[in-house]
């Protein structure tokens, strides 16, 4: 999905870029922080708390409903 994100942000004007920099952005986010709980520089609590402000930034974002789809809610 990064590269997919640089391939678009190459691809188009500044203004349609923002989209794919902020979706790279948060996956590289997501990265760095699964890495440093591997690494055990983050604890299990800190990684539910990191994860559930990236949750909310996502949310925030646009990119995600705000609740679960059921399946077959499409």
């Amino acid at each position: 999905m990064i590269r997919r994100c640089e391939e678009m942000i190459a691809d188009s004007s500044p203004f349609a870029a923002l989209f794919p920099r902020r979706v790279q952005a948060l996956l590289r986010q997501g990265l760095a922080l699964r890495d440093r709980h591997q690494a055990g520089l983050v604890s299990d609590h800190g990684l539910a708390v990191a994860t559930g402000q990236l949750e909310s930034r996502l949310q925030a974002s646009g990119f995600v409903p705000p609740e679960p789809l059921e399946p077959g809610t499409r």
